[in-house]
């Protein structure tokens, strides 16, 4: 029985519909088409021809994927046998290295958001395809291994117990370490000690990261008669921390919060106390689940107040996890020379009193 097809509107579908005759979109399907684009009104039509724009990377197999950042901006990449190159308004620009050979490419899975492209095989890193300007030349993109900064993470007590380990931090900025491909740090340095043959040349370049019981804290503030603030310093909590009232007073409190290392600042909480017959101290509760937050309490008291406002803050104690990568390791294995890979907006200080709990080894 011969049926008319007004539309070929849902294209081609996969032959596991085939007899899905109940489907509204079977009867404007097609089960094969080939050279033939479907038109936005439901026709179909010759696909346009192709243009000859020149020979692939050594004449042989290669792989096109395209990176397309909008409508009007766009590329294809040429992967080829440990090489690759960037095809920009129909002209190849000049080829540069890549990690992949060419039994590789037709197997590379890749996800694009931006200017950023990950580039996946599992025989292979994964890898990072940036654009960093116009055109298709090798020096307006850059691939590079993956920057593994949030794992995944071998447990580190498998190679040291963490009560084994000890960590250094430079802050004088005197130290000097020169690091894979002749990259030279001084700052944000540390050494990691621990037993003969914790770490191996094998770990150079690789991240490591360590668990800290950061200890609570009591800060105390007095409030300053107003217009005037008087500020605690800004402080971090982890987990939670406790702000209470004392003495006669009447005046205002605010706790701050700071998402951006205390450049600006936002009033999570606002108390006026103005009837001290009617109204009792203050006793709040504050908890933190996000990273590198910061925290500041300030109070003012009215001319007329009795007494400052005695402010007291009780921090809890929290896990806070720092990152390094491992830049040179000694003849022993026993000490690993790294620098710092510090979050945006990240406290970098790590107090005396903070406990090592637990360590991790990554990518």
């Amino acid at each position: 029985m011969r049926t008319l097809s007004p539309s070929f509107a849902s294209g081609e579908i996969t032959p596991l519909l085939h007899g899905r005759v109940d489907l509204a979109r079977y009867h404007t399907a097609l089960a094969r088409l080939e050279n033939m684009i479907v038109l936005p009104t439901g026709g179909v039509t010759r696909r346009p021809g192709f243009e000859l724009l020149g020979r692939s990377l050594d004449g042989k197999y290669v792989r096109l994927v395209p990176f397309v950042y909008d409508g009007a901006d766009s590329a294809m990449l040429e992967l080829g046998d440990f090489q690759m190159r960037v095809w920009v308004g129909g002209a190849p620009g000049e080829a540069f290295a890549a990690p992949w050979a060419r039994e590789h490419v037709k197997d590379i899975r890749f996800v694009q958001s931006g200017n950023v492209m990950i580039l996946a095989h599992r025989k292979v890193p994964l890898q990072m395809l940036t654009r960093l300007g116009p055109g298709g030349g090798a020096d307006a993109w850059k691939l590079e291994p993956f920057p593994f900064e949030g794992g995944p993470w071998i447990p580190g007590s498998d190679i040291a117990a963490p009560s084994d380990l000890s960590v250094e931090h430079w802050e004088d900025f005197t130290q000097v370490i020169t690091g894979p491909g002749g990259a030279t740090h001084n700052k944000n340095l540390a050494a990691v000690t621990g037993p003969p043959g914790t770490f191996t040349p094998g770990m150079v370049g690789s991240l490591i990261r360590l668990d800290w019981h950061m200890p609570g804290s009591t800060l105390e503030l007095a409030s300053a008669p107003e217009p005037n603030w008087a500020d605690t310093e800004p402080f971090e909590a982890g987990s939670s921390f406790n702000v209470q009232t004392g003495r006669h007073w009447k005046g205002r409190l605010e706790i701050e919060r700071s998402v951006d290392g205390g450049a600006h600042w936002a009033v999570l909480r606002s108390f006026l106390r103005t009837d001290t017959d009617k109204q009792g101290q203050i006793d709040t509760t504050v908890t933190e689940t996000d990273r590198d937050v910061l925290y500041r309490v300030r109070a003012q008291h009215e001319g007329g107040s009795w007494d400052a406002i005695k402010v007291s803050i009780t921090v809890e104690g929290w896990i806070k996890q720092t990152i390094y990568r491992i830049l040179t390791v000694n003849a022993d294995g026993s000490v690993a020379d790294c620098v710092r890979v510090l979050r945006e907006h990240e406290n970098p200080l790590i107090p005396e009193d903070a406990a090592l709990i637990d360590w991790g080894l990554g990518a």
